[in-house]
C-alpha cells in the first residue's frame, strides 16, 4: 500500500506568521524548523505545497532528521501558488501515484481530499 503525507504541520513543525513568507525569512525559517513525531514514520511520498525552488533545502533537513521517504513531490516553480493551485496539484498527486493513505494538516485541504481522492484514505493531523 502506498502512503503519502504532507511535509509542513505533519513531518516538520512549522507555525509560519504572515512575515514568514518572504522569500529569504523562507530559507532561515526551514532550516530552523523541527520534526514531528509523524517524523519517524515511513512514506513512499511526501508531497508538499513548498515550491520546487526549496528542494535542495528540504532534501537536507529530511536527510538531517533521518526521514524515511521514498519520493519528494513538490510544488512546481512555474506555477502560481495558491490554494485551489495547491487542491488541484494534491489531488492530482495522489490518484496518479496511486496513494491509498495520505496525511494532511490542513482542514481545506483535507476536506478537498476527501471528495477528489476516492481510493485514498486521507488521515486528518490535529494542529501539532
Amino acid at each position: 500500500m502506498k502512503v503519502g503525507s504532507d511535509l509542513d504541520g505533519v513531518i516538520v513543525y512549522t507555525p509560519l506568521k504572515k512575515n514568514d513568507y518572504v522569500p529569504f525569512k523562507l530559507r532561515e525559517f526551514y532550516n530552523s524548523c523541527s520534526p514531528t513525531k509523524y517524523a519517524k514514520m515511513n512514506f513512499d511520498y511526501i508531497i508538499t505545497g513548498r515550491k520546487e525552488f526549496f528542494r535542495k533545502l528540504t532534501e537536507k533537513w529530511l536527510e538531517k532528521y533521518d526521514v524515511n521517504y521514498g519520493n519528494l513531490v513538490m510544488y512546481p516553480n512555474k506555477i502560481r501558488k495558491s490554494l485551489n493551485g495547491v487542491f488541484k496539484f494534491k489531488t492530482k498527486v495522489i490518484n496518479e501515484l496511486g496513494i491509498k493513505k495520505y496525511y494532511e494538516n490542513h482542514r481545506g485541504i483535507y476536506n478537498h481530499l476527501r471528495e477528489n481522492c476516492t481510493y485514498a484514505n486521507i488521515i486528518f493531523i490535529e494542529k501539532i
